[in-house]
């Protein structure tokens, strides 16, 4: 089985509605869809068993349960406990699948040569849809500063083997730290993938935490990661923001470092063609 489809849920009933009819809408079979809610006082029960119960959509659901939960991590590692599929994604209530053929064009593209696939992603901010575009070929260092879209991330099952699932000291930067855990920890092998895998919605719980608590849960992953290494990391981060808010870095993010500097070469020898121009004009007027 290719993928093992998982969605967490809690008091959403319209977003969770929306998310399933993406996943049970899909051309491919090659996958099984996991919903674990938790305990919702909402229709959110009442829209599963809507799906469950319906001959043509009941195959396509192979494992659902209401019940409390500790936290968005603890319920999402109850989703990969009763995975079997080869990856695993995270589409969480209010999240869908973009198109219906998406799991038929992920199994012409996943060949189980990486670790994790991921994608650029899609959301919407101020009702306009909006692309997050990440890097293709990234640098080693590129995981510590950037949280990949996990709606739009597939994980081979067995990584999580080696992790003991998502770590739930996190309550709000565990998918982001298991990211950088694998990079860094497990030398994981990583692959972009051409096309969006699902929107997903930004008005979730990291979304809108406050940025001090999160700065705190980024500290102690860091610590976590690199321990002793902890104040070298601090202090890239630190030369890279400068970096970032200098003049060199706005020129080179439009431009691109290679075309500026193609550019400051042309400046170059044009005012050096000026100045041997000019230099023997001089000297044809006899003047020193």
């Amino acid at each position: 089985m290719l993928l093992s489809i998982i969605t967490i849920n809690k008091n959403n009933a319209a977003g969770l509605q929306k998310t399933i009819e993406s996943v049970v809408s899909q051309t491919s079979d090659n996958f099984e869809y996991i919903i674990i809610d938790g305990a919702s006082s909402d229709e959110s029960t009442a829209v599963i068993k809507k799906y469950t119960e319906n001959s043509l959509y009941s195959k396509k659901i192979s494992y659902w349960i209401s019940e409390p939960d500790t936290g968005i991590y603890n319920a999402m590692n109850k989703g990969i406990e009763k995975a079997h599929g080869s990856y695993c994604l995270f589409l969480n209530s209010g999240d869908y699948l973009l198109l219906s053929d998406i799991v038929e064009r992920l199994e012409t593209t996943l060949n189980d040569d990486s670790d994790i696939y991921y994608a650029n992603a899609v959301s919407r901010q101020n009702n306009i849809p909006m692309v997050h575009e990440y890097e293709k070929n990234p640098e080693y260092s590129y995981f510590i500063n950037v949280s990949i879209n996990h709606q739009n991330t597939l994980i081979k099952r067995s990584l999580f083997e080696n992790t003991k699932n998502y770590n739930e000291d996190f309550k709000f930067l565990s998918d982001w730290y298991f990211i950088m855990y694998s990079r860094y920890k497990l030398s994981a092998q990583f692959k972009h993938i051409d096309f969006p895998i699902a929107f997903y919605d930004n008005t979730g719980v990291s979304s809108t935490t406050p940025p001090e608590i999160l700065k705190e849960e980024y500290n102690k992953a860091i610590q976590y990661v690199f321990g002793n290494f902890t104040p070298l990391i601090q202090y890239y981060n630190q030369l890279e923001s400068e970096y970032k808010n200098s003049i060199w870095y706005n020129i080179t993010h439009q431009w691109g470092a290679g075309s500026f500097l193609i550019f400051i070469l042309k400046v170059y020898r044009f005012f050096v063609r000026r100045l041997v121009r000019k230099k023997s004009e001089v000297n044809k007027r006899g003047i020193k």
